[in-house]
């Protein structure tokens, strides 16, 4: 079947950049700086980087990062649409780097996709957000007494440990059916 896009990433996409490889997904690496030297995001690639990164961290030295810019993002949708077809890019989310709104500036210039196809990915991705939603409100629905507790402890106490929270969630529900913790406070 012949591919109609390329669908493209930031190396923030936590996964092992030989996955993205053997599916021959190309990745736009952020990059970092220490003591004036650039290193790559790098994914797992260099056995070293890892070490180095948390060496630097030891030593007192704190990364710089920025954000990709629209350069980097004209550039590297460009090499893509030359291959032909669309560009399909997964980034890292807008509420935690200003760099997705580089890609949609570098797209925007000279990287339109066809009305047509716009409308299957918006499509596409409203029928995943829609499904997964249903998902993510039936895992609620079904641990409500749970967070009922957690909540009612955080009432009580205003903060909670890892290990208390693991504590009660793992326990048996202590909250009776359809009590939730608003109910408990109003009867105190």
């Amino acid at each position: 079947m012949e591919r109609k896009f390329t669908l493209s990433c930031c190396s923030t996409v936590d996964l092992p950049y030989s996955y993205m490889e053997s599916r021959d997904i190309p990745v736009l690496f952020y990059t970092y700086v220490v003591d004036g030297q650039t290193y790559d995001d790098d994914m797992g690639r260099d056995p070293a980087a890892l070490p180095r990164f948390y060496g630097f961290l030891k030593e007192g030295k704190l990364p710089q990062t920025s954000q990709i810019n629209v350069a980097g993002y004209m550039d590297f949708f460009e090499r893509l649409l030359q291959k032909g077809g669309d560009v399909l890019h997964i980034a890292f989310t807008s509420g935690q780097s200003c760099s997705v709104n580089n890609a949609y500036l570098g797209g925007d210039a000279s990287l339109a996709c066809s009305e047509q196809t716009a409308a299957k990915v918006d499509a596409k991705v409203v029928e995943i957000v829609q499904a997964e939603h249903r998902k993510a409100y039936k895992l609620l629905a079904d641990n409500k007494r749970k967070l009922d507790e957690i909540a009612q402890y955080l009432y009580e106490k205003e903060t909670i440990s890892g290990e208390e929270f693991m504590r009660i969630l793992n326990a048996q529900p202590q909250l009776p059916a359809g009590t939730s913790a608003d109910s408990t406070n109003a009867v105190q």
